[in-house]
């Protein structure tokens, strides 16, 4: 929230959806959580692959019909570049990480994944930093900060 403050722009006229946006991202965030949480349960019953591949059908069955139901364009007729980039994204930035997840769960708990899962946005600063020639703000800063200070915190009392 700290680093999102620091960003807001309402007065542009680029930023008229702003809201709308931010919104739907804190909502993933809220059910994201919500995955953990839960598959933190539900992982020791059912197992990790299992859970984890039913977890992706549905989410794949829903992202399709998603697209089928509002789309207008048709995903049959793209180059072939876009199908190999699309599979290799699919394969290394989705169902890869998502198994490891689900295993990670498995083996030290969902409040420990979530945990090591909150290092994710501090990194994501630091990259866009180095590779996209992104700056540093202050909010930004006192935010990393406070997300290690947490980590920090919760690791020692563990």
């Amino acid at each position: 929230m700290i680093a999102f403050f620091g960003e807001v722009d309402l007065g542009s006229q680029q930023n008229k959806n702003f809201l709308f946006g931010a919104t739907m991202v804190f909502i993933c965030a809220i059910t994201y959580a919500g995955y953990i949480v839960g598959s933190g349960r539900l992982i020791p019953k059912v197992g990790a692959s299992k859970f984890n591949s039913y977890a992706m059908s549905f989410a794949c069955g829903a992202v399709l019909l998603h697209f089928f139901l509002f789309s207008n364009v048709s995903m049959f007729h793209l180059p072939v570049t876009v199908y190999v980039y699309s599979f290799f994204m699919a394969i290394l930035g989705t169902v890869i990480p998502s198994y490891l997840v689900a295993a990670a769960i498995n083996r030290i708990d969902s409040g420990n994944v979530a945990i090591v899962g909150s290092v994710g946005p501090v990194s994501t600063i630091l990259l866009a930093n180095i590779f996209l020639n992104e700056g540093f703000t202050v909010w930004q800063l006192i935010g990393t900060a406070c997300i290690l200070i947490g980590v920090f915190i919760i690791g020692k009392q563990k």
